[in-house]
């Protein structure tokens, strides 16, 4: 990257040493790595925003949906869009 930047720039990735972001590491100045929600939190938390669009998603189909994407928030809130 060649130009400086005067804004924030926020990006979200699930592997920070993925080949293709390494001239964005290099110019980062901060890094914040999240840690993963533990399932049943994240599960919890699904049931909540289903029920507030209105829809009805059995809690198993949520914990499996919460199990295969390891954790990852926003694959689940994308999975169930």
């Amino acid at each position: 990257l060649k130009q400086d930047f005067h804004r924030p720039v926020i990006c979200l990735a699930n592997n920070l040493f993925a080949p293709a972001l390494r001239d964005l590491r290099s110019a980062a100045r901060t890094v914040i790595t999240v840690p993963t929600v533990d399932v049943p939190r994240l599960v919890g938390r699904l049931e909540v925003i289903v029920q507030h669009e209105g829809y009805d998603v059995p809690r198993p189909t949520l914990q499996e949906l919460a199990l295969i994407s390891n954790g990852d928030v926003r694959c689940c809130l994308n999975t169930l869009q």
